[in-house]
């Protein structure tokens, strides 16, 4: 798997570019750091190819990280597929989500130009555990004895297994490319006729760039060539001491070991860059579509690094420092800024419940003076324009919602639709009525001058 990202910094930095100043010689360099999490990861890629030395009984060197079902983008569509597509119910059988991952496995090597396999139910697959491409039928065996979560650590066996497929595949390509015919590959490798006419369709110079064709030889080799003695002798005996290592020192296995980890990995990164964008936000149906995939990956992973649960504190946090901020103002600015408040009262109570803490408790007294505000410029605007029948009902109104404040009997508080509507929406009223009068006098004002 790739070195761990440090998420701490992630979090500390999520969706922010900073410009670093360094000095040098007296100097001053300015470097554009990309902390995001999608290009931290990606970071991580370039630097793992020249910071990995894989101790295999043969020299390897592996594919292009950025290339095939090991591309970030391929892993990100993968894990994005997996939530669109994966029945969450307990009653769905095991097989169909089996096959709902598949599909979005498929999906992959299908925008890659690769074979798509069928899901086969196998079992006693021995020393293969509960999933293994069969090269031999170009299908995903599956023994569902074996399976015992549908999770994490499952898409990662199948996306490790996928990668089998795609090796595979880059094989019979070098076999093209090296002038073998389809009879004489379909023989010496024993893989599907079909599967060597749809490279020959492709074109084999399209399925292995140049830079991945020593990796593909060394995959090759550990199959077919000098080392597939040592190979099966490592297969037929996974289970003695010793071999299982030797097993993930293979150079097709430290590859597809690799790939299939970074599928955990990108999960955790994801949830990592969701937590910003529910920190960035304040609209709740974005907030909660946020929280339908935190859910999905935390439950999908053995240790997250966040969970629905501890997000949702820390965003209410937020929210109760803002709300507190706001009361601790002056009553003239509260009456501007009482509907943001009053709203986001009522964001802050729709997720408390879902976060298992209180509701937020607002200022009575804060409110009470905002609609004593109120009734007072409404007042002035009656007094000034006794003819505007509106006035008169909004400040009917007005003193309605302050008799609810008054009796003590009609605690808790009234409902958020009524807080706003007094608080805030009265206001709004007082403003609009004034500047009506206003553009009428206005009016009346050009009208005569033009008599």
């Amino acid at each position: 798997m790739f070195q761990q990202v440090n998420k701490k910094e992630i979090v500390e930095r999520s969706g922010v570019a900073n410009n670093v100043a360094q000095n040098k010689n007296s100097d001053t360099i300015f470097q554009f750091v990309d902390n995001r999490p999608e290009n931290v990861l990606q970071s991580n890629f370039r630097e793992k190819t020249t910071q990995l030395k894989i101790q295999s009984e043969q020299p390897v060197v592996q594919l292009a990280n950025e290339w095939g079902l090991n591309d970030y983008k391929q892993i990100h569509a993968f894990n994005d597929n997996l939530y669109e597509n994966l029945p969450r119910s307990n009653d769905v059988p095991n097989m169909s989500k089996i096959s709902a991952m598949m599909l979005s496995i498929n999906k992959n090597l299908t925008s890659l130009n690769l074979p798509e396999m069928k899901v086969v139910e196998a079992k006693d697959l021995e020393n293969t555990g509960s999933a293994n491409f069969d090269f031999k039928t170009w299908k995903m065996q599956i023994d569902p004895e074996k399976l015992n979560e549908i999770d994490a650590g499952l898409a990662n066996t199948l996306y490790h297994e996928a990668r089998h497929s795609e090796q595979w595949f880059k094989m019979i390509a070098k076999r093209l490319m090296e002038g073998q015919k389809k009879e004489q590959i379909v023989s010496t490798m024993g893989v599907p006729e079909e599967i060597v006419q749809k490279a020959i369709e492709i074109g084999p110079e399209n399925i292995l760039p140049v830079e991945q064709k020593e990796a593909v030889t060394s995959f090759y080799e550990s199959v077919y060539g000098k080392g597939s003695a040592h190979r099966t002798k490592v297969l037929l005996n996974l289970n003695k001491d010793g071999n299982y290592e030797a097993y993930k020192k293979l150079p097709e296995e430290v590859d597809a070991w690799e790939v299939g980890g970074n599928v955990e990995e990108i999960m955790d990164v994801d949830l990592i860059s969701l937590k910003g964008k529910i920190m960035d936000t304040n609209d709740l149906n974005e907030i909660r579509n946020y929280l339908s995939k935190v859910e999905f990956l935390s439950e999908m992973l053995p240790k997250p690094t966040f969970t629905v649960e501890s997000i949702l504190k820390e965003k209410l946090n937020t929210w109760n420092n803002k709300l507190k901020e706001i009361e601790a103002t002056s009553v003239e600015d509260n009456v501007h800024k009482f509907g943001d408040y009053i709203t986001l009262v009522d964001k802050y109570n729709n997720l408390a419940t879902r976060a298992k803490v209180p509701n937020f408790s607002s200022d009575f007294e804060l409110e009470y003076r905002i609609m004593s505000k109120n009734l007072e410029e409404a007042e002035k605007l009656d007094e000034q324009n006794p003819n505007i029948w509106a006035v008169g009902k909004l400040i009917g109104y007005i003193k309605d919602c302050m008799i609810q404040y008054e009796d003590e009997t009609s605690k808790p508080q009234p409902s958020v639709s009524t807080l706003f509507w007094c608080l805030s929406t009265t206001g709004e009223f007082v403003k609009q009525i004034k500047q009506a009068i206003v553009e009428e006098k206005e009016q009346e004002l050009d009208s005569d001058s033009k008599d």
